[in-house]
């Protein structure tokens, strides 16, 4: 995942995100991205870096959004990192793909989808990608209809109806395999 026009990573990254994440309004880093369904983390990251704190005029980066959302997530527990996956599948489908689902999955076709799951899979817990490989496994195996976009988190596509709920390989979207 880019970061945004940003410095590496300090020590002190951490403390200063949160302090922004407190300026713009929000309470946690969760709060913020759930906020708002259709945006990008690099989106989310400028609205940050607007917010002036007056303690530190270093940007953060989308990298390091991702980092404490997960971070999160991670200490909420399982609800918690099946709305991060939801929301970052969201957010990244509406930046990558603004005409909504291709018609035909031809070449062309390939490379954003290939984005989407680079990205996505990048932001979800290292214990989750297998849940998360399956769920875009049954996405592309039973695609949505041409121009289909999520319009919220309760991503309504065939992947996550299958099963009242459960993800293409049976289990609860998000839920790490036992």
């Amino acid at each position: 995942m880019n970061g945004t026009r940003g410095p590496e990573f300090s020590d002190d990254w951490a403390e200063s995100m949160l302090a922004r994440v407190k300026a713009a309004g929000f309470s946690s880093v969760s709060e913020l991205c759930e906020s708002s369904p259709h945006a990008t983390l690099v989106q989310l990251v400028d609205q940050l870096n607007n917010s002036d704190t007056e303690q530190d005029p270093r940007p953060n980066t989308a990298d390091q959004v991702a980092q404490l959302w997960k971070r999160e997530a991670i200490a909420a527990g399982p609800g918690a990192i099946e709305r991060l996956a939801r929301r970052s599948l969201v957010g990244e489908m509406h930046d990558i793909l603004p005409r909504g689902w291709p018609a035909d999955l031809t070449d062309d076709a390939a490379f954003p989808l290939s984005e989407i799951w680079a990205t996505w899979s990048g932001i979800l817990p290292e214990e989750w990608e297998e849940a998360g490989f399956a769920v875009w496994r049954g996405i592309q195996t039973l695609p949505p209809p041409a121009g289909w976009l999520p319009q919220s988190t309760r991503v309504h596509n065939v992947a996550f109806m299958k099963g009242g709920g459960r993800g293409a390989a049976g289990g609860r979207v998000g839920r790490p395999a036992a």
